[in-house]
This record gives C-alpha cells, sequence and structure tokens, in this order.
C-alpha cells in the first residue's frame, strides 16, 4: 500500500518527467520560428533533444550551475544528410545553457557564445499563417438561390421502374 501511494504521483503525471527547463523554441535575430535544425531557422530544445542549424543533439549528463541558472552538458550530434545524401560523422562537445534575462536562452561552446530570444506563440502562429489584418473584410452574405424543381423522370425511367414492381394478375 506504501508503495502505490507513493508511485501514484509519478503514475498520473508522466509528462512531467520529459518535459525539460529549457523546452521551447528561440531565435537569433529575425530567424523563422516556424522552421528550426534548418539555415535561417530557429533551434528548439524539447526534453534531451536539440535541434540545432542542420544538427540534432542528444544533451546527456546535465549538471548543473549553481547560483548561474545554467546547465553544463555532454552533446551527442549527428548532422543531416548532405546535398550527396551523406551523413557527416557524429561529433560530441561540450555546451553551457543559461537562461538570459528576458527569457531567452545563452548557449555557450567551446569558444563560441550565442544568444537565442525565445520564440513566442504568436510568432509561430503569425509565421505560419501569415500576416493577418486588424479589421477583416465584412462578409455579405448573398440571398440563397430559389430551389430548382425536380424534372419529371424520363418515359425510360418509368418503366423501369414498372419492371420491378409485382407482376398483376390477369384473370379472363
Amino acid at each position: 500500500m506504501k508503495l502505490t501511494r507513493l508511485l501514484l504521483p509519478l503514475m498520473l503525471s508522466p509528462g512531467l518527467a520529459f518535459a525539460g527547463p529549457w523546452d521551447g523554441t528561440y531565435r537569433q535575430g529575425a530567424a523563422d520560428c516556424a522552421r528550426f535544425g534548418v539555415e535561417g531557422g530557429a533551434i528548439r530544445i524539447e526534453g534531451d533533444m536539440f535541434f540545432g542549424n542542420e544538427a540534432i543533439c542528444e544533451m546527456r549528463q546535465p549538471v548543473e550551475v549553481r547560483n548561474m541558472n545554467a546547465t553544463l552538458y555532454d552533446m551527442y550530434c549527428e548532422g543531416y544528410l548532405d546535398e550527396n545524401g551523406v551523413a557527416p560523422q557524429p561529433w560530441e562537445a561540450r555546451t553551457m545553457i543559461m537562461r538570459a534575462a528576458d527569457g531567452g536562452l545563452y548557449m555557450v561552446w567551446d569558444g563560441f557564445a550565442f544568444q537565442f530570444d525565445k520564440c513566442t506563440a504568436e510568432e509561430l502562429v503569425e509565421e505560419l499563417i501569415g500576416e493577418q489584418p486588424e479589421d477583416p473584410p465584412e462578409v455579405v452574405e448573398e440571398p440563397a438561390a430559389p430551389p430548382e424543381e425536380t424534372p419529371e423522370p424520363a418515359s425510360g425511367a418509368a418503366e423501369l421502374q414498372d419492371a420491378t414492381a409485382e407482376p398483376e394478375t390477369v384473370t379472363e
């Protein structure tokens, strides 16, 4: 019974085990928030996966950096296929991810530091469907057309209908 009480909260909240503190879509400058993992697009972090510019990395062995709101990760990365359909060799790197004061994040790789702004839901929707007008045009409903009259069946149709009816009994 005690084991059930301990495990019940974990069983009822399975999504919590997979959400990470850095989950989200982030962009640099005018990057397209609706596209990620490609040049000119944003980056995305989901759980322990990082989708960067033409690479996917698994974020392993997190180490919290005290008093910095940051985490160190060992990154195990693979690139996307090149123009010849060949995948590059996997590589490993170390990175630190730190929360920016404005809600974005900083990523520090060996010798490089990048600042990313968090993409908002509004930006994602706007980039997916385009900019919408402030006041949509009025919809003018036209009156409905009168219903068309049903034409009489052709003579062949009437004969066909008669052929399927019960045969008449003729008595003399």
